[in-house]
């Protein structure tokens, strides 16, 4: 699914910046239980929760997105292009569209 595509990824870039998820999801004020959730796909997150992880790990949106489009490629699926909900939880495609501008 697209929430475990983006919990794989982000899951990737955590483990890069040397932080486990407690330390990653205290800082942003948040438990444990919450990153775990998001990492393993059972969880959409929120568009400015992404902007903030990928901040914590040192990182940029266009990166996620590269990362997303090489597991896209890896597992031969074509993600859908969704717009964005009243919640702001992120899409893959909502990720590219925000890079963009």
């Amino acid at each position: 699914t697209e929430n475990a595509k983006i919990g794989f990824c982000l899951r990737n870039l955590r483990k890069r910046s040397s932080l486990n998820q407690s330390q990653a999801s205290e800082r942003l004020g948040h438990n444990k239980q919450w990153l775990c959730e998001i990492e393993k796909g059972r969880s959409r997150p929120f568009f400015e929760d992404v902007k903030s992880l990928v901040r914590l790990y040192d990182s940029s949106l266009s990166e996620l997105v590269r990362m997303i489009d090489n597991y896209k490629k890896r597992i031969g699926v074509t993600l859908s292009h969704e717009k964005m909900t009243k919640k702001k939880q992120v899409s893959f495609s909502e990720i590219l569209y925000y890079e963009k501008q």
